[in-house]
């Protein structure tokens, strides 16, 4: 049974890997939950049928480790799969736009797929320190991530999440036991669990998901601003809700975001005016054009905030 067990599992694997291109890409995180495997070198298969190629750097993220010393600006993008290019190579990617507009600026993008903001944030403290007076964070939110927030595991994986008790946030570790590990290098027990974790949020549930993320957002915000640090939430999807989720979300990022630092961008606006499709099928992530799209917005944008910032002087 034991043999039939291992066979079945390298099969599996091997299929998915060769075939499917859907081969393992994460490890276990005692703090974050999951990251990627650092210094994989992969490729998937988008929806269009397309492959795509994953090259992880030593620190587990896609893309720079670090910012280049010689840097006129350093950015700090955080974020989930839309961050991260699901389905797009690395240099059609939005923050490849930026650097290719602005070749003075060093962009470090830490976006992991089924990433939380809880779970981002926890990854960006890592690299605040290195962030200096006038440089910037730019968080993309997705409308996904209000509920995302509340949840403890994704796929069967645990993750990292907060309490938010009388204005008091309180940072809870993920519980990661034996069944992780295992998912680790088992593509059938990895599979079994993202099938088997369906949960239904309510009317209140996405209430107190944005309440969260206002408290977890506005925590470092606090403590990114103290530094001279500018930060951008770049937020998009919540055109797809419809009234009246659209307009909470506008409310509560207007409390986040009430004098212009941080600034907030709805990336919505420039994506559903642009002609031609922006999306891959189905899953709803960002083409190589979508991605171009963000980037010119997020240019636009960063660049009236470092204007902005250099005119109020030191």
């Amino acid at each position: 049974m034991a043999v039939l067990l291992v066979l079945s599992e390298w099969i599996a694997g091997a299929f998915a890997a060769r075939v499917l291109h859907q081969g393992r890409i994460f490890e276990t995180d005692p703090v974050l939950g999951w990251k990627n495997i650092p210094r994989l070198s992969t490729a998937r298969r988008n929806p269009n049928g397309e492959l795509w190629q994953i090259q992880i750097n030593n620190q587990g993220f896609r893309g720079p480790d670090a910012w280049t010393p010689e840097a006129s600006r350093r950015i700090l993008v955080l974020g989930d799969s839309f961050a991260f290019g699901q389905g797009v190579n690395v240099q059609e990617r939005f923050d490849a736009v930026l650097v290719r507009q602005r070749p003075a600026w060093s962009l470090v993008n830490l976006g992991i797929m089924g990433y939380g903001t809880d779970q981002e944030v926890m990854a960006g403290r890592r690299y605040y320190a290195g962030l200096q007076p006038g440089d910037a964070l730019v968080l993309l939110t997705h409308w996904n991530d209000f509920y995302d927030v509340l949840r403890h595991s994704v796929s069967g994986r645990p993750k990292p999440w907060f309490e938010l008790q009388e204005g008091v946030l309180t940072a809870h570790a993920p519980a990661i036991g034996w069944r992780s590990r295992i998912q680790d290098h088992s593509y059938l027990l990895a599979r079994a669990s993202a099938l088997a974790e369906r949960r239904a949020f309510s009317a209140e549930d996405w209430r107190l998901g944005l309440r969260l993320y206002q408290a977890i957002v506005s925590q470092e915000i606090k403590v990114l601003t103290a530094r001279g640090v500018l930060v951008l939430i770049a937020y998009h999807g919540a055109s797809m809700l419809g009234e009246p989720a659209e307009g909470e979300i506008r409310h509560m990022l207007q409390e986040v975001c009430p004098a212009g630092n941080p600034s907030k961008l709805n990336l919505d606006v420039f994506l559903d005016r642009a002609g031609g499709p922006l999306y891959f099928p189905a899953e709803r992530h960002w083409n190589a054009k979508g991605h171009r799209i963000v980037g010119t917005a997020l240019l636009e944008e960063l660049d009236r905030l470092f204007a902005r910032h250099e005119a109020r002087g030191p």
